[in-house]
């Protein structure tokens, strides 16, 4: 039987050799090279245009014309910061997407609240406060007292469409006193056209206050507890419903929110590593890969190394958690960890087991194989394949089509039930080559870079003299009189 001491230690070795030997920051570096490769070349002319650029919060961040937010018209324009994306275990057909936006301007709430309508969100996740480090990051789009209204209208002279807003109630979750981590606000939501109400809808409101700007939650946990309310909300999954999250920009800290998302997801569908406890060097590829699909969506998603090992880090610890739950329930166990309970809003520091994944317990086969006499932790091959449902991306300017990133292809694994425990146990020597691998592939790639960049100067330069060279063989020759004699 494998003991939660043993996969304990297991973890323990493997999280030391992964802080001994991946640069997280060099790997961030090579996943903005990978992606301004395959996607710097995307149009962005609707959020560039004249009377667009008012719109965007930043003028560096801006959706790209293929997945941006598509308004229903008002006032001759379509236009909203905010981009359509989704997860690759997400098939097209499932009709599963997240919408990704930046945090709104006086001048954008009113399009903010249309959108919401539209697409028939029942929540909105927002991840930053209105105003970090004595700046602007947000708009406030809600009221401040419980009770009040504010209302939002395109026109302020025409009252043809406007919301009304109404604070229904809040509920702050703390650690201790003063020391908020995020807030849930109930929100009634009236729509009205030509000073008529047509319909009301209830939203929820999630938002995160102690996530610092270009930074991570304090702990794993803290944002486990966040999480756990947008799955008990199903934020993430109700198709008829997808949630709009946003910051400030609405690629840093919505971005690495969405990527865990993506990520457990891609975990509980994998039916080799649902029911299997993880570790760092064991997701760091496919969380790389989804980096670079999700990228597509709206570039500049993670904005910083720290971001990325955050997403390792809470992938992990939910996972893991998920995992040991499941065991609980089917075996009856004990399994005694310190991820293995969390701190409900509502019940104080009594802790529960709320599952962040999935629900479904193991069956009796995949029971039989984690119960097997192993004193070790029960690891499997890192490199599998990402899956990538989706079309090529198309330049929005030529339509020429942009080459979607590609995973390696490994060769099958086999019937995990007659695999023998010997292989299924990486010594740490594997966990080094393996990891040395990833880092040669990283440096070759960033040479390659660098050479290039290296001769692009002296290319340019060379290619400029050549011109001027030909210009000045070619021209006729002219003759000019010379003023001085002339005059003389």
């Amino acid at each position: 039987m494998a003991y939660a001491g043993d996969e304990n230690k297991e973890n323990e070795d493997g999280q030391r050799e992964y802080d001994r030997e991946y640069d997280m920051q060099a790997l961030f570096r090579h996943a903005h090279i990978k992606t301004q490769g395959y996607y710097s070349q995307m149009s962005t002319s609707v959020a560039r245009s004249r009377q667009n650029l008012q719109l965007n919060r930043y003028n560096n961040v801006s959706p790209n014309d293929q997945h941006r937010v598509i308004l229903e018209p008002y006032n001759n324009n379509d236009y909203i910061n905010a981009s359509i994306a989704r997860s690759s275990s997400d098939p097209v057909e499932s009709g599963q997407f997240y919408i990704l936006a930046q945090g709104p301007l006086p001048v954008t709430c009113f399009d903010t609240w249309r959108m919401a309508w539209q697409f028939k969100s029942r929540a909105i996740i927002m991840l930053n406060k209105l105003i970090e480090q004595g700046k602007n990051k947000c708009h406030r789009y809600w009221p401040e007292e419980i009770g009040s209204t504010l209302t939002f209208k395109g026109t302020e002279q025409k009252n043809d469409l406007y919301f009304t807003v109404t604070l229904k109630d809040e509920t702050p979750l703390s650690k201790e006193e003063n020391d908020t981590i995020f807030i849930v606000r109930e929100l009634e939501v009236v729509r009205f056209e030509d000073d008529e109400a047509i319909e009301t809808r209830q939203f929820k409101h999630f938002h995160y206050v102690a996530w610092p700007d270009f930074g991570v939650p304090a702990t794993p946990d803290d944002f486990g507890q966040f999480y756990d309310e947008l799955e008990d909300f199903k934020c993430f999954s109700n198709p008829s419903s997808p949630s709009v999250v946003h910051c400030s920009a609405g690629i840093g800290r919505t971005g690495t929110l969405c990527l865990v998302n993506s990520l457990l997801k891609k975990l509980e569908k994998d039916p080799q590593k649902r029911n299997r406890i993880v570790d760092h060097y064991q997701i760091v590829e496919i969380v790389f890969d989804e980096l670079i699909f999700m990228r597509q969506f709206r570039l500049g998603l993670i904005q910083t190394g720290e971001q990325l090992e955050f997403c390792l880090k809470a992938i992990k610890f939910l996972h893991n958690r998920s995992v040991k739950q499941r065991r609980e329930l089917e075996t009856g166990e004990n399994v005694t960890s310190p991820i293995s309970t969390v701190t409900s809003p509502s019940a104080g520091d009594s802790p529960v087991t709320s599952p962040s994944v999935g629900d479904s317990p193991m069956s009796t086969e995949a029971t039989k194989e984690e119960t097997v006499d192993n004193n070790s932790m029960e690891f499997e091959e890192m490199e599998h394949p990402v899956t990538n449902d989706v079309t090529p991306v198309t330049n929005g300017e030529n339509g020429n089509a942009v080459p979607s990133p590609s995973s390696k292809v490994t060769e099958e694994m086999g019937d995990k039930d007659h695999v023998t425990d010997e292989k299924m146990v990486l010594t740490n020597e594997e966990r080094r080559q393996k990891i040395e691998q990833i880092k040669q592939r990283m440096k070759s790639e960033e040479n390659k870079n660098q050479k290039w960049n290296q001769l692009k100067l002296p290319l340019l330069i060379g290619t400029i003299a050549i011109g001027i060279g030909l210009y000045v063989y070619f021209s006729p020759a002219t003759s000019k009189s010379n003023p001085i004699s002339d005059e003389l």
